[in-house]
């Protein structure tokens, strides 16, 4: 057991190292020509899953990031010719959700946190894994684009016709009024080690 979560910590922390000092390699990809990016738990599984049914053909990256293109910690280079809904939130909702489903580790992977990997200590891997997630907040959120539009999950339901017209939705009325009802959230409990501010 030992040495098979030693594999996933080294597995992890290349991970992050590739995606942190090597993202440019990122260029030779064909990236789709819609992106949702954000730092997980913000509900963009069931946006993307939605988008997918309601605009048949679109070009968007994997709902389950198998293309690694959901959770970048930043894009520079594709804000010309894509466009990214990037999404994000409530920091403590953020955390407590990753945390809950046991994802830490792998999340703070994606968010190209290689630092995260070498703590052992739970509460230490938190704080690592809070400043990744400011970090790609604080890059999307800098960015000035017609193609980046920046929302967080409280507004998601506010913004389904921004989002449905963005995605260039070909009807933009069935879009928003057969929009996922918004669901309780089991974030509210708190899961995490550590008290965020």
């Amino acid at each position: 057991m030992i040495n098979k979560y030693k594999f996933l910590r080294l597995r992890c922390f290349l991970k992050a190292a590739f995606r942190r000092y090597f993202s440019f390699f990122f260029r030779f990809r064909t990236p789709p020509k819609f992106l949702v990016i954000s730092p997980g738990g913000v509900g963009t599984t069931f946006l993307m899953a939605y988008i997918v049914k309601k605009i048949p053909g679109i070009s968007l990256n994997h709902i389950h990031d198998n293309d690694g293109f959901k959770h970048m910690a930043n894009f520079p280079w594709l804000l010309s010719k894509h466009k990214i809904l990037y999404v994000n939130g409530d920091i403590n909702d953020i955390v407590n959700s990753i945390s809950r489903r046991g994802w830490v580790l792998q999340q703070s992977a994606k968010l190209g946190c290689s630092v995260c990997q070498l703590l052992w200590n739970d509460e230490h891997l938190e704080r690592s894994f809070i400043r990744a997630i400011k970090r790609q907040m604080n890059y999307f959120k800098s960015r000035e684009s017609s193609n980046l539009m920046v929302t967080n999950y409280e507004d998601l339901w506010l913004k389904a016709e921004d989002i449905a017209i963005f995605f260039e939705a070909p009807d933009v009325n069935d879009f928003c009024k057969n929009f996922p009802k918004r669901k309780s959230r089991f974030s509210s409990t708190n899961y995490s080690q550590v008290e965020i501010k």
